[in-house]
């Protein structure tokens, strides 16, 4: 996002191929935080933890205001809407 195009030198790079970024829409973290990743009501049984420990992998670019994480327990990534971070 922040290289410039080449044909346009006054646009970032994606801007010019994608078009403008919304912050709103797809808030960005710096990768690798700890976070801990809530599950939806539907996702876990009723007694359950509500949440699983997680590191944040990147942006959600398809889905509206969402995160990627890793989650070690399952190996595998998923797409959360609610998210809490723990930075240090």
């Amino acid at each position: 996002m922040l290289r410039t195009s080449r044909l346009h030198p006054q646009m970032s790079s994606y801007n010019h191929l994608e078009g403008i970024f919304d912050y709103n829409a797809t808030p960005i973290a710096p990768p690798g935080l700890k976070t801990l990743v809530y599950e939806t009501p539907t996702q876990r049984r009723t007694w359950a933890q509500h949440g699983v420990e997680g590191w944040y992998i990147g942006r959600a670019p398809d889905h509206y205001r969402n995160y990627t994480c890793f989650i070690p327990s399952t190996r595998g990534e998923r797409t959360a809407a609610t998210v809490s971070f723990f930075p240090t």
